[in-house]
């Protein structure tokens, strides 16, 4: 994922000069960020070390974003993006969420109808 992730951040880069920054923000967000959502519940219990490249990963993206380095948190949460750690526990949430409340959500991953229990 991280190769991944640097190769598309690598790609964008290129065409830096041609994009504003509205356009910049929402091509990370589609391209880079969304690895993270969809990849979140397989890496679940990452050790610290991973945790800490995945921060790494932001950072470029939003170094690419911003068009200067970035290395601190607060430039993260002015885009609107939450960092690694609190990106990863929103999911979750609102997963759960969506397993408790949502009518259209599979009746199969339902625990009502859990014969096991």
């Amino acid at each position: 994922m991280a190769n991944a992730s640097y190769g598309v951040l690598r790609t964008l880069c290129k065409l830096k000069h041609f994009t504003n920054f509205n356009l910049r923000k929402r091509l990370t967000e589609l391209l880079v960020l969304s690895r993270f959502d969809y990849c979140d519940f397989v890496f679940s219990p990452l050790p610290r070390y991973l945790m800490k490249r995945l921060q790494k990963i932001e950072f470029a993206a939003a170094s690419f974003v911003y068009g200067r380095y970035v290395n601190n948190i607060g430039d993260i949460l002015k885009l609107n993006w939450l960092p690694v750690k609190e990106r990863r526990d929103f999911n979750l949430l609102k997963l759960t969420f969506k397993a408790l409340y949502f009518i259209q959500w599979p009746t199969y991953l339902n625990d009502d109808d859990n014969e096991f229990l």
